[in-house]
C-alpha cells in the first residue's frame, strides 16, 4: 500500500473506533445491529463503486451519526430521571398530606 491510502485506512478506522467507543459509553442495543450492518453494506458499496477516500467519509459521517444518538439518548435519560424526581417530589407531597388528614 502507498503512503496516502495507508494514512486513508488508519484514519478512517479511528473515526470508525471513536463511533463504537462511543455506542459502547451510551449502551449498545441489539436492535442496533441491523443499522449498523445496512450503514456498513452502503459504506461497502459506495467504496467498492468509487474510490477509497469514501472510506474515510464513511468513518467521519458513522462518529457524526453516533455522536448525535448519543445526544439524543443522553437527554432521552436526563427526561426521565427528571420526570421521575417530579413524580417522586408529587407522590411525597401527596403522602404527607394523606398523614395530616
Amino acid at each position: 500500500m502507498n503512503l496516502i491510502l495507508n494514512e486513508t485506512v488508519l484514519l478512517s478506522l479511528f473515526f470508525y473506533s471513536l463511533g463504537l467507543a462511543k455506542l459502547v459509553v451510551i449502551g449498545f442495543h441489539k436492535k442496533m445491529i441491523p443499522f449498523i450492518g445496512t450503514y456498513a453494506v452502503i459504506v461497502g458499496g459506495i467504496i467498492w463503486l468509487t474510490e477509497l477516500k469514501w472510506l474515510l467519509m464513511g468513518g467521519f459521517v458513522f462518529m457524526i451519526i453516533v455522536g448525535f444518538y448519543a445526544i439524543w439518548s443522553i437527554s432521552r435519560s436526563m427526561s426521565q430521571c427528571i420526570a421521575d424526581i417530579k413524580e417522586a417530589k408529587a407522590s411525597e407531597k401527596r403522602g404527607n398530606n394523606h398523614d395530616n388528614n
